[in-house]
């Protein structure tokens, strides 16, 4: 058997560290029964030979390895050199005699295909689509030999070694194998996907097609018709005007030719052809169990398959029992979240979902986690007309451009179409809905507004007490998980979801009672600063009361950076017990918050005080002493006398006296609730923050008898996991599978988390309000008044970011853990939110504009520009 070259239908050929990732896939289309072209593979061996013992090649790899793929020049100065370098190289005789044996059997005189076929590519996480050479209509020994040695080269193309700095690829490890197969002189060329690439839909099949050879396709050179199949049928149709198509030249390689004027318009495929192919794309599909990127070719009436690889940027889609259409809109957009969680967050937060669970430490099956984010699945409660209405409404509260989606999906005719009701479905909701809705109107009817906070106060200590004494009292550490496993199923915090409601409920009622009695509207924007119970604006004050602590101890006129103010808060905290105090009373109450502190597996601030450094670096720059404890007061006397004037207006209307009683009583709830907003999550992240101090010392012993690398490998495993492991001992294969999820991990951070998705994987998207950016602005929603000007600024860490007094902050979206960046901050512009969510409410608090649910605004927006807030018409724009 030949050291260096394989026919594709030998069963060695799906060795993919031998023939590469495409050969690997041909083998298995061609042993599948699929119409391949016949050809042979130039295996790793060979590359490998012809690049060994080379000590210049191993001084360039030690030159790759710290380049970032923002290096530019540096890459395509080392791809110049080490390309000069390799093909100054002679191919060793024993390859060349390997490859021109296997030739003379297929016939020296044709034409073939010659594809690079690397080990790394082709595969579920990294495809190298256009990344390696391919090289068609090559005729004779010495073009064949010309061709095999640019494929080995094109592995150190720019491009090729950017993408394997991105996918995170060892530059030494990487080898390459090179395709050679007999060229079908194709009537008509393509592309095929198996599922929409665009919006992700698994039940729709993508064609483009062209006249001639589908190097104009991939290529970009040329126009292409487009086709799309949904579920057997052609549900899209666009023809374009394909001026030019690609061809063999006489001479060799391929000529660049333009189509016949009256081929031009034609359709290249009829009907009955696309969906012939679109159905041997679907059984491509089977035979590799992923969806596939092919490319296919169509010569004297028979389809050839010519490459097919996985799509792998798609967005994983949850497997249901059935083919029901079906509604999941994303929990991470809603908690304000948008990167991946921690398998052991992911598990925590499934059983706290209190739908979809038969029995108390279940995991709900309501609750899907896809590429590390969870997604919800509603549709059960979207088959009632009226939450079809009324629940697009209230996830609109959080997050409107979802609430727009959600309300397409559940209203489009085939979902419509399977709806179905029933008392099993209303009973499984209405166990959940009506405790709220009770303890909600129980509270407004009876309970003095002012009781409200000590209501919720005592309850989350109880509740806290309770979990520690617990724990504590743990027999063993599978005994804590356990205990974990039953405080998270109990889901303690939805006993506070009433405050929430009836708050809502409150500001309706305002609304609707001061249009029919004064013919006026209320101004919730002052109701709203200064709230009582505002744990996140009461956070605020304490965290600036701690920055003017460190203000007191700095140097007015020095140039402060974080690295400064760090070294005074060390000081601080070994020499002033004042300020130890009030640092200690701040983590108290504060410390289990953090920037993504949904993720129980992310650092809490009380485990690393000094993080405050660059937020306190901000506060002493950007604000003047105690500018917010004064503003603080004055919102709150402005508040105070503007309920009084309410009252007093609606008192001297007709039955004033009952209108001012009623009046008065709901402002106070309204006032004593809007703060309490955020309390059932504060109890969740006190819970967090007890499951996290065990979990970790859990961590700590299994670290030390070496059954895992450290303490924090534990939230690589599911709890179910964790539990199993402690009662069984050591599993041989977990470290393997802690390392596979960590690889995961980092490829889930690379994908963007649609809004809402369907059982196919569509993403559904609804057309935004607001106006076009065709206008040169950026368009979204506005959630607080307001107009500024300022230098943006793009954060995606608080924690390490500097900004000056007028800049304005730019974010995916913001939890409690930014709340030290507004105080410098001139307005917020965020990627997703809504009326109700931290990053707004927290920018009416300090009166500056903000606009939510700007598409892309981290990367439509740059660093320093000049851009214009307008937090009325919510719009943003670019001004320099």
């Amino acid at each position: 058997m030949s050291k260096y070259v394989i026919a594709l239908k030998d069963p060695g050929c799906k060795n993919v560290a031998k023939v590469g990732g495409k050969a690997a896939n041909l083998h298995l289309l061609t042993a599948a029964g699929y119409n391949v072209p016949s050809g042979f593979c130039i295996t790793t061996n060979a590359y490998r030979d012809f690049v060994q013992a080379d000590e210049i090649l191993s001084g360039y790899f030690t030159e790759l390895a710290p380049l970032t793929a923002e290096e530019v020049d540096a890459i395509a100065l080392l791809s110049h050199k080490i390309c000069e370098h390799l093909y100054a190289r002679k191919i060793p005789e024993s390859i060349v005699a390997d490859i021109l044996r296997k030739l003379n059997k297929h016939g020296v005189v044709d034409a073939y295909a010659v594809r690079s076929s690397s080990d790394s590519e082709d595969s579920l996480d990294a495809s190298f689509a256009g990344i390696h050479e391919t090289y068609l209509n090559v005729t004779g020994e010495e073009n064949l030999l010309t061709a095999v040695r640019d494929c080995w080269l094109s592995l150190f193309s720019e491009r090729a070694i950017a993408y394997r700095i991105n996918k995170g690829f060892r530059h030494s490890s990487v080898a390459i194998a090179v395709v050679v197969q007999k060229l079908v002189v194709a009537e008509a060329s393509g592309v095929m996907f198996t599922a929409d690439p665009v919006n992700n839909d698994r039940d729709t099949v993508c064609i483009d097609a062209n006249f001639g050879l589908g190097e104009s396709i991939v290529s970009g050179t040329a126009n292409a018709d487009h086709y799309r199949v949904t579920r057997g049928k052609i549900c899209d149709k666009r023809i374009t005007v394909k001026h030019i198509a690609a061809n063999i030249d006489a001479d060799g390689g391929i000529d660049y030719e333009k189509v016949a004027l009256d081929k031009q318009n034609l359709q290249v495929l009829p009907d009955y052809e696309i969906l012939q192919l679109a159905a041997l794309g679907q059984s491509i599909r089977k035979t590799f169990a992923s969806e596939q990127d092919i490319e296919w070719c169509w010569c004297a009436g028979e389809y050839y398959i010519v490459q097919s690889r996985p799509i792998t940027t798609l967005f994983p889609v949850w497997q249901f029992a059935d083919n029901r259409p079906r509604i999941l809109f994303s929990y991470a957009h809603w908690q304000m979240m948008t990167r991946p969680i921690s398998p052991l967050g992911c598990s925590l937060w499934r059983l706290m979902f209190p739908i979809g669970k038969k029995q108390l430490t279940a995991e709900s099956s309501y609750m899907a986690p896809l590429a590390g984010r969870l997604y919800i699945d509603g549709t059960e409660v979207l088959y009632f007309k009226i939450f079809r209405k009324l629940l697009p409404k209230i996830i609109g509260l959080l997050d409107v451009t979802m609430g727009r989606a959600v309300a397409v999906a559940c209203n489009r005719p085939r979902f419509l179409r399977t709806t179905r009701s029933g008392i099993a479905i209303i009973m499984r909701w209405a166990k959940v809905v009506i405790p709220i809705i009770w303890r909600a109107g129980f509270c407004i009817l009876w309970i003095n507004s002012a009781e409200y906070f000590t209501r919720a106060a005592g309850y989350r200590e109880k509740v806290a007490t309770a979990l520690n004494n617990d724990l504590a009292a743990a027999i063993d550490d599978a005994g804590a998980i356990k205990l974990i496993q039953e405080s998270a199923g109990r889901f303690e915090a939805i006993k506070l979801a009433h405050f929430i409601t009836f708050g809502v409920l409150s500001e309706k009622c305002i609304r609707y009672l001061f249009r029919k009695w004064s013919n006026s509207e209320v101004d919730f924007t002052v109701l709203t600063k200064a709230v009582p119970n505002d744990i996140s604006g009461e956070m605020g004050l304490a965290f600036g009361n701690l920055a003017e602590m460190v203000r007191d101890n700095v140097d007015p006129l020095a140039d402060l950076e974080p690295s400064i103010v760090a070294v005074v808060i060390r000081k601080l905290i070994v020499q002033d017990g004042k300020f130890v105090a009030a640092m200690n009373e701040f983590l108290g109450k504060y410390g289990m918050r953090c920037s993504g502190e949904v993720d129980v597996a992310c650092p809490r601030w009380r485990e690393n005080a000094v993080i405050f450094a660059a937020p306190i670096c901000n506060h002493i720059r950007c604000n003047p002493k105690n500018q917010q404890q004064a503003r603080f007061r004055e919102s709150e006397h402005n508040a105070g006398e503007y309920m009084a004037q309410l009252v007093e207006c609606v008192g001297q209307t007709r039955g004033g006296w009952v209108k001012a009683r009623i009046a008065k009583r709901l402002l106070e709830i309204y006032r004593n609730t809007f703060g309490l907003r955020e309390y059932p999550k504060y109890l969740m992240m006190t819970l967090f923050d007890i499951y996290r101090k065990k979990l970790l010392a859990i961590g700590n012993k299994l670290a030390k008898n070496r059954i895992i690398g450290d303490d924090k490998d534990v939230f690589w495993l599911s709890l179910d996991e964790l539990y199993d492991l402690l009662k069984t001992g050591r599993d041989n294969q977990l470290l393997n599978r802690i390392a596979e999820r960590k690889t995961e991990y980092s490829n889930f951070g690379r994908m963007q988390p649609p809004r809402v998705i369907t059982e196919s994987g569509e993403i559904v998207t609804a057309v935004q309000e607001g106006g076009s950016e065709s206008t040169g602005c950026l368009f979204g929603t506005a959630v607080s008044a307001g107009v500024a000007t300022g230098r943006a600024r793009i954060v995606f860490d608080p924690s390490l970011v500097q900004i000056e007094r007028g800049d304005i902050l730019i974010a995916p979206y913001t939890d409690p853990g930014w709340t030290p960046l507004f105080m410098s901050a001139s307005a917020l512009v965020t990627e997703i939110g809504g009326l109700m969510t931290h990053g707004t409410v927290v920018a009416r608090e300090y009166g500056i504009p903000a606009v939510t649910c700007v598409d892309n605004a981290t990367t439509k927006i740059c660093d320093g520009q000049i851009i214009r807030v307008d937090g009325n018409r919510g719009c943003v724009e670019i001004i320099d």
